[in-house]
């Protein structure tokens, strides 16, 4: 018996010894062979590499936004939304819901996400060096440098990455969640008999111009802090209207969650059930503190 308890103990010993060696061996990334630093080391969790979501987004030149009331991590580009919320094992890629293996967390003011799971959403290449403990990501299109040949008398010239430094184009609008919000609309006023509204490409610039401006400059209301209210902005846009009516939201992901609590709302549900509209406009703007915001106007001609 006290043989068995001293064997039980080195290899306690033992175990302890290999998980300070593990620990010991800092977890590296590469991104098309050029190393990224980390402002906290990478961790390993249900057998996915967590890294700080900047040192990844960042380094693809996407767009970083962090929503501390929503609990919120976005980046964007000109062609996908990422989305990811601490705690939750689901990653929003544009409008898909994909499972991830392992759930956003913050350690020392820097939140983690699993490396695969946001690098193949970008359509990169994720490989793991077990042996160096190392995290390879290859951008698509990237051409590993050919070696040198060994040929001491010639100097080989080093591989040089080429990289576009002139900023591409970053449109946070999505149409597609605009004609989705406007659909939704129709189908409720046609539920309840009503005619349904005409959208008005002009009305949707003005919806879409007052959505980046509370994002750009943190608010949420019809007044503007420059003084202008949803009236003024139709009447400078030369709009004629009889007239008009404006909601908002923010924080919310989909069209659907919008119009279910705009219909909650007795007010708001008067305002979208009113006989007298004839033609509406939306603007959905991703970005800001809460990260989205949505406008909807509605006029009567």
């Amino acid at each position: 018996m006290i043989k068995k308890i001293i064997s039980i103990l080195v290899a306690m010993i033992l175990s302890v010894s290999a998980l300070g060696a593990l620990a010991d061996s800092a977890i590296t990334i590469t991104l098309d062979g050029e190393p990224l630093a980390s402002p906290v080391s990478p961790m390993i969790v249900n057998d996915s590499t967590m890294v700080p979501f900047r040192v990844i987004f960042e380094a693809l030149d996407m767009q970083v936004n962090w929503s501390e009331a929503l609990q919120k991590v976005y980046a964007m580009n000109d062609e996908k939304t990422i989305i990811l919320t601490i705690g939750s094992e689901k990653m929003i890629v544009n409008t898909d819901i994909k499972d991830i293996p392992a759930a956003p967390f913050i350690s020392n003011g820097h939140t983690l996400v699993p490396v695969r799971a946001i690098s193949e959403a970008m359509n990169c290449k994720v490989d793991w060096d077990g042996e160096a403990r190392k995290v390879i990501l290859k951008t698509p299109g990237y051409v590993e440098p050919e070696p040198p040949v060994d040929e001491p008398e010639v100097e080989q010239p080093s591989y040089t990455p080429i990289i576009d430094d002139t900023p591409a184009y970053i449109n946070k609008n999505n149409a597609e969640l605009e004609d989705k919000l406007i659909e939704l609309i129709n189908t409720t006023r046609s539920d309840y008999g009503l005619d349904t509204l005409t959208t008005d490409d002009n009305i949707n610039q003005i919806a879409l111009a007052h959505s980046e401006d509370m994002a750009d400059l943190d608010y949420l209301d019809h007044t503007s802090p420059s003084g202008y209210n949803y009236n003024d902005r139709l009447d400078m846009a030369g709009i004629y209207y009889i007239s008009a009516a404006e909601t908002l939201a923010s924080g919310f992901l989909t069209a659907e969650d919008v119009v279910e609590s705009w219909l909650k709302s007795p007010a708001h549900k008067e305002i979208i059930l009113h006989p007298a509209f004839t033609h509406i406009g939306v603007g959905y703007y991703a970005g800001g503190n809460n990260g989205t915001y949505w406008t909807m106007m509605l006029v009567s001609r």
